[in-house]
């Protein structure tokens, strides 16, 4: 069988970018397909089952995808990946729109619409998405709260509910 994670050799260069969930997720995936215990798969690559729960280091990155890339599909593994650094750099670009002053935002956004995910206009759109994005998480963590949730439920989607469902919640 040909080794895969020699193939993607130029992929591993940059494990130290992968986040730790990308990794527990691909150990756990290992696991299942090989049908064997996390704490098996683990001692296989040389590590203790409690270090995926850790921060990881370059190395242990490494082995995880080396032995995802000989186990799993490795367009799967792929796949992974990409939406890993995705996220990643997603949230690394909005980090830095938090603390930038308005003219450079200007000029992140012309450029991160060059090589971005998510198409940005401009600053007064990036705005509204980040003003919507904070109400909706305060929306749904009011909306938790089961008296809350009750008055929500009776006051704006009484139209839209059966019967049955509203009286389960009282």
């Amino acid at each position: 069988m040909l080794n895969n994670a020699r193939i993607y050799e130029y992929v591993l260069v940059y494990a130290q970018y992968f986040s730790g969930g990308l990794m527990k997720e691909l150990v756990h995936r290992i696991a299942e397909k090989e049908g064997k215990s996390l704490r098996e798969v683990m001692k296989e690559m040389g590590m203790s089952t409690g270090t995926i729960y850790k921060p990881l280091g370059e190395d242990a990155k490494r082995k995880i995808l080396e032995k995802a890339f000989e186990v799993l599909d490795p367009e799967e593994v792929l796949l992974e990946i990409f939406y890993d650094i995705r996220a990643i750099y997603g949230r690394v670009i909005r980090d830095i729109l938090e603390v930038a002053k308005d003219e450079t935002k200007e000029e992140i956004l012309k450029n991160y619409n060059d090589i971005g995910i998510e198409k940005i206009p401009n600053i007064e759109q990036y705005r509204s998405i980040e003003e919507h994005k904070y109400a909706s998480d305060i929306k749904l963590f009011f909306y938790t709260i089961p008296s809350n949730k009750l008055s929500y439920l009776l006051s704006t989607e009484v139209q839209t509910l059966k019967p049955e469902l509203i009286t389960a919640y009282r």
